[in-house]
């Protein structure tokens, strides 16, 4: 059997990886809009909870946390 990649040349078991899935994923559910910004502090702390959240349930890595937290806290 031929191992197939995906389009960032991860390893993939379907159409695409794990690891590919886990940052379209993070980018979905973490992703806020622009209008979402003036909301302040209250929204700004939701998101780093849900961050952390999914970090917790190994749905995203330590280094796909720190990159969105620090996102996160660079648009506050």
């Amino acid at each position: 059997m031929e191992n197939m990649y995906c389009e960032c040349g991860h390893l993939a078991l379907g159409d695409t990886c794990s690891h590919c899935v886990r940052r379209k994923q993070l980018a979905t559910m973490v992703t806020r809009p622009k209008t979402a910004l003036a909301a302040g502090p209250n929204a700004t702390l939701t998101e780093l909870r849900a961050l952390k959240s999914m970090l917790d349930a190994a749905r995203i890595t330590e280094a796909e946390y720190d990159e969105r937290r620090n996102y996160i806290l660079a648009t506050f």
